[in-house]
């Protein structure tokens, strides 16, 4: 498994710093929001860590074109994607 949209690993940064606050990690957009289970929550916390550097190796490795295309949105339209991305949005088919 590997993360290749940032609002995935927004998604999964949200539920690592709610599931273990003193970690230290920081990722833009991944605020308190993590109201119930989410999508996330199966996955152990040391493997959504591995899954967050691997992004952001891989993003920085390809000139942080998906960040940028991410922050390129607008905030209700991150806001979306993360929710999405975190179980709590339907996909539309």
């Amino acid at each position: 498994m590997s993360i290749r949209q940032s609002e995935f690993a927004v998604a999964a940064a949200k539920c690592f710093l709610a599931r273990q606050p003193a970690s230290g990690l920081r990722l833009p957009g991944a605020g308190a929001f993590h109201p119930t289970a989410c999508d996330w929550c199966d996955t152990p916390p040391a493997a959504l860590l591995d899954l967050i550097t691997e992004f952001l190796a891989w993003d920085q490795e390809n000139g942080e074109r998906e960040t940028h295309r991410f922050a390129r949105e607008r905030p209700e339209v991150q806001a979306f994607l993360v929710r999405r991305a975190q179980g709590y949005e339907p996909i539309a088919a």
